[in-house]
Order: C-alpha cells, then structure tokens, then sequence
C-alpha cells in the first residue's frame, strides 16, 4: 500500500491553521496510512529549475551510494548561492525532500551534509526519507541511472508544482505498484484532474520527432488534463485551478511548461500546438503542428493498482514520437457551500437521470425547490465531468444561509461563497458514490471506516481572532470540534482549516447514501467565517499523527452486581503494529458518566477513564499510554463500566487509537 506523502502545494506549510516551522519537510514518512497522497507545493525554483544545482554530481546519473557522491550530493553550491535568503534556502532543501519522496523507498532515510551561511564553520546535516521508490537505482545502486527513472522522477516532482499557493492533497497514480491505492482513496480522491510527465534533468534545447524529422523546444515539463465531455464548462476549469492551485495544465506555469490540454484530445481539437522547427537549432522554423492526443505504452499496471481506469496505471505517455513515464492526478471530493448550491432533499444525482450532466447549471446553479436561481430546475442529474455525484450539500430551507460575491473573479470557487448560517440551521454535506470520469462507470469498492480522513474548510477571516462553527457527524451523531478558523488579515485573504479526524460513517457505497456525511451551522458564540468550499482527502493533514476508529454499538443494561463489559475487536486492516495512544469514549444512558466507575484491558492491563479537558470532547476519555506496546489486534479490549447497583445502560463505546 503507497504511503500518502504529503506534498504540500507552496513551500510555506500552512498545517490546521498554524505554519509549520521552516525544518518541516513534507515528504517526512508517516505511516502507511499517508500512503499515496503527495500534497503539490514544491515551487519551480524548488526543483532547480533556474539553478546551477542540479547538474551537480549527485543528480546527473551516480547512484548515492557510490563513493564518489559527496555527502552535499554536489548541491553545495546551489542550496548556499550567494546572497541567498533563508526562505529560498529553505525552498531548496524542501525541493530536496519532495526529490527522495519520489525517488527513493520508505526505508531510504538519506542523509545531506553542507554548509549553512547562518552557521560559519558548523556543517549542517538533514535526512530526507523516501517515499514512492520510483528511482532505487537513483538512491541505492552505483550505476548510470536509468531514463526512465529520471522520467519517473520528473514526472512525481512537476505533478506535484504549485504557483498559488493553495493546499491541496493529490491521490497520484502511475505504474509503479508503490503507487497502489490506500484504504479509501478510491471512493474519496475520484475526480480525475490531469497528467504529468517530461525529463527535468534533459537540459536539450530541442527534441526531435523520429518519425517526421521535425524538432520542437524542448520544455522539460509537460501536463495535459482529464476533465471534459464535450460541452466543458469554462467555469470549472477556472474554479480546479484555484482548488489545485496552479494553471499548468492549462496555461503551462508561466511557460514553465508545455501544455497539450485535455489528455484525451488533439490540437486540431482543443487547439494546443507546437511551432517546428527544421534543425536542432530551432532556427528554421516550418509550419506549426497540432499537439496529438496522448497515446499510452508499456507496463499498465491499473488493475494491479486498484485502479478505475485503464489509463492513469500506463507506464508510458507519448508526445512527438517520444515516449516519457507518466504520473496522474486525481482530487479529493469538494462540495461548493455557498447557498446557490443547496439542494433539497428530492435531488438526486444517478446515471438513470438522462443526459445532462450539469455543465451548464455548474455556470447557473440550477437546482430544484423553493428559490430557484434563473436558469433550469435541476433535481435530477446525471453524473459527468461538471459533477461526478461525489457530493451532494442539502439544506430544508435557504432562508438560514446567505452568499456573498468575491472580490476577484478568481478568488473562489464559482465566484460566490457562504458569509452567514444560522446557529439552528445545519446544511448537510454528504460524500455519496462517486462516478468514474474516465472509465464511464460508478467507483466499486467500500469504505473502511476505521481509517480516518481529512476535512478541509477554504475560508477567510477578517476579524482578529479565531472563529468556530458547529460541525458533526450526521451518521453517528457525535460533535466534531468547528473552531481555529484562524483569522486571515481580511475578508478577502484565504487560508485552509483542517479537521481531522473524519471517520466514514458507512462501509458501503451505494447510490446517494452517504457513506460520510458531515453537517455544519453557525456557531452561537462565533461570527460565521465566510466559507468558500469544504473537500475530503484520506489520511490526516501534514504533521498530524494518524488515528484509527473501533467500537461497540451493543446495547447493554448495567448489571446490579458488579461491572457491565462490552467488547471492541480492532480489525486486521490496522495499519498500526502497536497500539500507541489510546482512548475512550463510553455512552451510557440512566446514569451521570461522572459517577460511575470505567475501565478499559487489554493484554492483562487496565487503564481507568478519566474525562478529557477539551471542552469540545468532554466525554472522551484522555488519551492514554498505558497499552503503548500492545498489539492492537492480538485480543479484544474490555471497556467495563461499574455502576455501583444503579440502573443504566451502556449505548456504545469508541475505542481510538493514534500513532506516536
């Protein structure tokens, strides 16, 4: 199972609405759980692109493990240029970080050695671990490095490019089996955004067309994108580029890099084309030529990889008669909150509703019920690129909500976003099924809901302080702590806010039923953040520790005589060996919590409930360390509850563990 690296969108680490401090690389490995996700936020300068750097000796075809490699890779020069900031500095050696992800194995923790300008004298060490091994002969043989693992590498490091700024996790697919799914990547992360491929390190000003003889510039970086059928709203073009946070795969990245536009398209379609050229030099022109629709090769490994496509799991892309290693990105699920979006409770998104697939009401906000936008009533829907049925937000009413206009025409999703909700006013988000773009299919498979995922918020905050909102978990019905909204200097300046964790509240995923659905309202105590759009994405943010979800949901009467046990198996898909941290949150109904006596075994331990001092998860137990070695699955674990002789009943009981 791929480790979710967590490849953050711009070199400044904005994790739950704090910075994380300049040493927090994000390829840093986790658990398996992260396995798979790779955050986009390497900057181009990141990767060397201006810089003197990367033709050092450690990146121009050495294997790190040969002698000969020096313990600064050869990169001395361009990490501590003249005159550098700390900031770029530190840009570079992220880019150095997001390169061993991509390059090198989970169990590769390879060690930089230099100087640092902050520290006259004093050498400098870091280790960068591996994530995706898609270059083992890169990071641990001594020969030439092969091609295709520069391609690889290439193709991990431009898929993962931002310009914006803007945080976002992508679920990246290729051939490598490293790149297999996670546990609920699947269903969560199934919007099919764009591919990736070229050669960073192929510093040939052209390429040449074996098959016409013709060269072409050669850009180093190519994207094309997925999403299309026919009838593309523009809207949604414009809305991916601020959710992803960059516009290479339709404007090139200042020219950074080539763009083909949709994959699936050629020029004389959606009108990319190359100017050719008659020599190496690129000094003879000839007749521009249109760009061809990609065109696949090699290994395919997307059934191996669990995969819905056919396409994404290609080893191999084709440009001008080229053949390069591919990477594909695909989304996690976002719902546009504003109140234009709402639906009521008769919509209804299913391949049985003809036609349509939204594109134009994705422009006009058709939607069904009482205060319909102009355009279409739309409560029946086919799902197609504009909407994939992945997520549905529900409200009774639109009387509790206001929207507001952005500033910019590319501040928000669809230019409008939710400014006030009503404290008794819960609009509903729900994460339905979702339908394959690419393979015209609805995604199979089910939801484990012991692993946890991360909901983000996109808002802005022009108060000073922190503001909150209520959230919870419409399916098991428990309070999810809604504050931190940190404040963002104006009502015009966006940030992202974490939640996690968020638990699928069901396993199956079957038409519109909800397999997580999350409800959110005004909190009484808070102004309302203005709300721009809320996404989904498996595994926990960047430097948060991973958490697993078990229970009992078997209704127990109190026993008069002594302690009421309940039993909570935890499933053989942990991905945790050892149990670390726990804790407990027991529902009883009849008696105060407070005034009955709870304990949790395991192993022939026992640990006693004490309450927790978050007033957001006052019945949750404080997490405990008492089992930090057990492992989790090797028996059941006992909650008890001790009554003393009163009548009570046990509802259920969570058990949650979370990583070291």
């Amino acid at each position: 199972m791929k480790k979710h690296v967590l490849a953050l969108i711009s070199t400044t680490y904005l994790l739950i609405g704090c910075h994380a401090e300049p040493g927090a690389l994000p390829d840093q490995a986790q658990t398996q759980q992260n396995a798979g996700i790779g955050w986009n936020g390497i900057s181009w300068n990141g990767i060397g692109w201006n810089g003197i750097g990367w033709n050092g000796i450690g990146w121009n075809g050495i294997g790190f493990s040969n002698t000969s490699v020096p313990t600064d890779w050869g990169l001395n020069a361009w990490i501590n240029a003249p005159g550098i900031s700390t900031a770029e500095r530190e840009s570079r050696l992220a880019g150095l970080e997001y390169w061993t992800g991509c390059a090198c194995a989970p169990t590769d923790n390879v060690r930089w050695t230099g100087n640092n300008p902050a520290t006259p004298g004093i050498t400098e060490t870091r280790y960068f671990r591996g994530n995706f091994d898609l270059a083992p002969t890169w990071c641990r043989g001594t020969g030439t490095i092969p091609l295709s693992e520069q391609q690889a590498v290439s193709a991990c490091l431009i898929a993962r490019v931002n310009t914006k700024g803007i945080h976002n996790a992508l679920s990246m697919r290729g051939m490598n089996d490293s790149l297999k799914l996670g546990d609920n990547e699947k269903l969560f992360m199934a919007y099919p955004e764009g591919q990736f491929w070229g050669n960073i390190w192929d510093a040939s000003p052209s390429i040449q067309n074996p098959v016409t003889g013709a060269y072409y510039a050669n850009p180093r970086a190519f994207a094309c994108y997925f999403p299309d059928t026919g009838g593309l709203s523009s809207s949604l073009h414009k809305d991916l580029q601020i959710i992803i946070g960059r516009t290479c795969e339709w404007g090139g990245c200042d020219d950074h890099l080539k763009t083909t536009h949709l994959c699936s398209q050629s020029g004389s379609a959606d009108g990319s084309y190359s100017p050719a050229f008659a020599n190496a030099g690129l000094t003879a022109p000839i007749t521009p030529t249109s760009d061809a629709a990609q065109t696949y090769s090699g290994w395919n490994s997307s059934s191996l990889n669990s995969y819905q496509d056919t396409v994404t799991g290609h080893e191999n892309t084709q440009i001008y008669g080229k053949t390069f290693r591919q990477m594909s990105i695909f989304l996690g699920a976002w719902a546009d909150l504003e109140v234009e979006n709402w639906k009521d409770g008769l919509y209804q998104c299913d391949a049985s509703c003809g036609s349509k697939d939204g594109c134009s009401c994705y422009d006009s906000y058709c939607r069904g019920g009482e205060g319909s936008q102009p355009g279409e009533a739309l409560r029946c829907e086919s799902p197609g690129t504009c909407n994939n049925c992945q997520t549905v937000v529900r409200a009774v009413s639109t009387k509790c909500g206001a929207s507001a206009a952005c500033k910019g025409p590319d501040d928000c999703v669809r230019d409008h976003k939710l400014v006030a909700l009503s404290p008794s006013c819960w609009i509903n988000v729900q994460f339905t099924r979702p339908w394959d773009i690419l393979s015209g299919s609805y995604v199979s498979g089910t939801a484990n809901p012991h692993k946890a995922g991360t909901l983000t918020f996109r808002y802005s905050n022009g108060n000073p302080e922190d503001l909150s909102i209520q959230i919870r978990d419409q399916i098991r019905s428990l309070s999810i702590p809604g504050g931190g909204f940190a404040t963002t200097g104006s009502w015009d300046t966006y940030a992202t806010k974490s939640i996690y964790p968020i638990y699928p509240g069901r396993a199956s995923f079957a038409g519109s039923v909800p397999a997580l659905e999350i409800a959110i309202a005004g909190d009484p105590a808070s102004t309302f953040p203005h709300l721009d759009y809320a996404q989904l994405f498996v595994g926990p943010p960047m430097g948060v520790k991973p958490r697993e979800l078990y229970w009992s949901l078997d209704k127990v009467d109190l026993s008069p005589k002594g302690p009421t046990c309940v039993k909570i198996v935890v499933d053989p898909s942990t991905e945790f060996t050892r149990a670390n941290f726990v804790r407990i949150l027991p529902q009883v109904s009849g008696v105060d919590l407070s005034e009955v006596k709870t304990s949790i075994t395991h192993n022939g331990q026992t640990a006693y409930y004490q309450p927790s001092d978050s007033k957001d998860e006052p019945q949750w137990s404080t997490w405990m360390d008492t089992f930090f070695r057990d492992e989790p699955t090797k028996e059941p674990w006992l909650v008890c509850v001790d009554g003393g002789g009163a009548k009570g009943t046990i509802d259920n009981v969570y058990l949650e563990l979370q990583q070291k």
